[in-house]
């Protein structure tokens, strides 16, 4: 029974727990983690490094690009070129030289990783 002027509350006040770590901080953290283990991107300096070293073929009959290798174009021509007689040797010779290629711009961005030095915070 309620009584005039008298109030009832159903509800304990409960203080919410202290907060030990905060979003910037859990970020600091994680970003301190990725720099210590070479997660460094360079900046501007390092956009070059960043940009990718693989060197692909593409398809003769449509110009598709992005295969890796004779296979991958050969399972292509059957599916999209089957008409068309399929020259294996071209593309063989093809997947040599783009090899060799990949090889060398993969030489090019390991030095090109090292001429950029380590930040202080990347000890």
């Amino acid at each position: 029974s309620k009584r005039t002027g008298e109030t009832i509350t159903r509800f304990k006040a409960v203080t919410m727990p202290k907060k030990t770590k905060t979003a910037g901080a859990i970020a600091d953290k994680v970003h301190a983690t990725k720099m210590g283990n070479g997660g460094a991107g360079g900046g501007k300096a390092g956009a070059e490094v960043r940009k990718s070293s693989k060197v692909t073929m593409s398809c003769d009959a449509c110009m598709q690009p992005n295969f890796t290798g004779v296979q991958d174009i050969k399972a292509h021509w059957d599916s999209k070129h089957s008409k068309l007689p399929f020259d294996e040797a071209k593309y063989i010779e093809a997947f040599n030289i783009n090899k060799q290629a990949t090889k060398d711009a993969v030489d090019v961005r390991q030095e090109k990783r090292k001429e950029l030095g380590r930040d202080s915070k990347r000890i």
